[in-house]
């Protein structure tokens, strides 16, 4: 797998880190969207493609 696809964790409100593996290259359109509780997010990288609004409707999130 290469890729986080969109929306996969879209408004999941358990989701407080992430850290994307070495051998992701995508991250797809609205993959994090309105995941309130996310704070921390490590991005290697490897990742060279950022879909639109990945990390929309955040107050607090720190990006690695």
């Amino acid at each position: 797998m290469t890729s986080v696809r969109g929306r996969a964790f879209g408004h999941c409100t358990a989701l407080k880190s992430v850290e994307i593996q070495n051998s992701m290259r995508t991250i797809g359109d609205g993959a994090f969207i309105k995941c309130e509780s996310l704070e921390l997010v490590e991005i290697p990288d490897g990742v060279t493609t950022i879909g639109g609004e990945v990390f929309s409707g955040f107050t607090s999130l720190k990006l690695i």
